[in-house]
């Protein structure tokens, strides 16, 4: 019997959903899926590669610059914006991307994407892996935040230029979330969290300072109004 990764809708604030539809075969985990912000394309994890819906309920295909071979997309971000603009909506049935493997491939392990046209490496340092499908946040087409595990130790690197550079901000033991504030008009602010503890930053990174958080233990994520 063949697994299936598996979406379903719902049109009413999650009153009721739709009958499962089929993504792809199964990568086996947990994995990336995402929605385009203003528009109806959908990306979701397949086994060892990414597939693409333009509507919903449509069928998925697969978006062959998003195949990952022998490992499969842990992380898939729709940025607001097109990569490297503050000021054009990433619309339309094409749209750009971030995505990241659960495992290296030829050495990269972070990718910035254009639906159907290109496939550009953008990791941050050698050996570094995404270290869930939640662990990146994108400001506009611009700033980049990704937590990242480099041969062990998780890392949140930083990039104000769409991922051409990247900055080390710091080691961010047992780190799993990664949120900022989309509305911003600087897109400085950045709200991590790690199994135990809130973090935040002011200034994208470059002091990072502690939060009380609800509980003292088993946090799964944080998420940002405004």
């Amino acid at each position: 019997m063949t697994i299936e990764s598996v979406v379903s809708y719902s049109s009413d604030y999650g009153g009721t959903f739709t009958a499962p539809l089929n993504v792809g075969a199964s990568p086996g985990s947990i994995a990336g899926f995402d929605v385009q912000h203003t528009g109806t394309v959908q990306l979701g994890a397949a086994d060892g590669e990414t597939h693409i819906a333009t509507t919903f309920g449509g069928a998925f295909t697969n978006e062959t610059f998003g195949d990952v071979a022998a490992t499969y997309p842990l992380l898939i971000t729709f940025p607001w914006y097109q990569w490297g603009s503050n000021t054009l909506k990433n619309t339309g049935s094409t749209p750009s991307y971030l995505l990241g493997s659960a495992a290296a491939v030829a050495g990269d392990s972070l990718w910035r994407v254009n639906t159907g046209s290109s496939m550009n490496a953008i990791t941050p340092v050698a050996n570094a892996l995404p270290v869930g499908p939640n662990c990146a946040m994108i400001w506009k087409g611009t700033r980049i935040a990704v937590l990242v595990n480099v041969s062990g130790t998780i890392k949140l690197y930083t990039s104000t230029n769409q991922g051409n550079t990247w900055t080390l901000s710091g080691t961010i033991a047992n780190g799993i979330y990664v949120r900022g504030r989309y509305f911003s008009n600087t897109g400085q602010q950045l709200f991590i969290a790690t199994s135990t503890a809130l973090k935040y930053s002011a200034n994208f990174g470059s002091v990072i300072s502690a939060r009380t958080p609800p509980v003292s233990s088993g946090l799964l994520g944080i998420e940002v109004l405004g």
